[in-house]
């Protein structure tokens, strides 16, 4: 069975999970930073109920792999440990299911599959934010 969105790139997915945020978490300001000439930003930043967490949007291919620059997992890393939190949203094409992954877990998820702290069967925007409504609860 194909899962949806499986022909779109990355920046669908994080348009898509902005506005679901938008929609869902009243009071909630999402603002999608898209930088062509920086790499290394994570794609959302979230800031609602007096806590800011920061949301990297992957595809997973079926092959398991993802495109990943090395300054985007340190960036994700460190705004981790600097903010409330940071969170890869994986929409999984291998194990057909999207996943809330900690940036210190996201190498285990891709080599073992495993839900670390979010997972549900393909594309499930609604579960990423009611992930990120528990989180700023």
């Amino acid at each position: 069975m194909k899962m949806r969105g499986e022909g779109k790139h990355e920046t669908w997915f994080s348009s898509h999970l902005k506005a679901a945020f938008e929609a869902d978490l009243g009071g909630s300001l999402p603002f999608k930073l898209s930088e062509s000439i920086i790499y290394g930003v994570p794609d959302i930043v979230l800031p609602w109920n007096k806590k800011t967490t920061w949301w990297e949007v992957k595809k997973v291919k079926k092959n398991g792999k993802i495109i990943q620059k090395e300054i985007q997992h340190y960036n994700m890393n460190v705004l981790s440990d600097a903010s409330e939190g940071a969170f890869y949203v994986l929409f999984d094409f291998k194990r057909q299911q999207t996943a809330v992954v900690h940036p210190a877990e996201l190498w285990s998820y891709l080599e073992l599959g495993a839900p670390f702290l979010n997972c549900s069967e393909g594309v499930d925007f609604r579960s990423v934010v009611e992930f990120a409504r528990r989180y700023h609860s």
